[in-house]
């Protein structure tokens, strides 16, 4: 079966063929159209091969940080929440709470 799908695979063009992936890059301006413009620049004047040209970027972001971040972005919300509950329910202000 394994035979087969190497055996498949040389007689189809995916993405395996033609595509790169990276990690950790590091831009000066992380909007998508400055990171497809930063890559293109880079890899035409550095790996021009036979006049190839870069057809489309597509960046992504590691989701295991993304969603640890938004957890805790979700929890300090809370806490927020009761403690401003808490305050009201005191009738104390911010200037009586941070006293």
């Amino acid at each position: 079966m394994l035979n087969k799908g190497v055996e498949l695979d040389l007689d189809a063009f995916t993405p395996s063929d033609y595509a790169l992936k990276g990690y950790g890059l590091k831009f000066n301006d992380y909007a998508p159209a400055a990171i497809e413009a930063s890559l293109k620049s880079y890899f035409e004047t550095y790996f021009s091969i036979n006049g190839a040209k870069i057809e489309y970027v597509n960046p992504a972001y590691c989701i295991g940080k993304h969603v640890k971040m938004t957890a805790k972005y979700d929890q300090r919300n809370k806490e927020q929440a009761l403690v401003r509950a808490y305050c009201d329910a005191q009738g104390w202000d911010d200037g009586k709470y941070m006293t």
